[in-house]
């Protein structure tokens, strides 16, 4: 049973880090090694990496569509 219960923290953990640097598999891994609630407050402590976030993929895709021309 706690074994059970210790798989499906894991992979909350890896699902919720999925974003972060390390990805899911990071945190997957490293909840299984040390434990669900620890990793999962340091990936609460932690902000999401900025190159695999949402909003900053939408963000450049508006930059790189709205181009600033400078007049010569």
């Amino acid at each position: 049973m706690y074994v059970v219960l210790w798989l499906l923290g894991s992979l909350v953990v890896g699902f919720i880090g999925r974003n972060r640097t390390f990805g899911f598999f990071g945190f997957f891994l490293a909840s299984l090694i040390v434990s669900p609630i620890v990793v999962l407050i340091i990936l609460l402590a932690t902000g999401p990496d900025p190159k695999k976030s949402p909003e900053s993929n939408q963000a450049s895709q508006i930059s790189d569509a709205n181009p600033k021309h400078s007049s010569s």
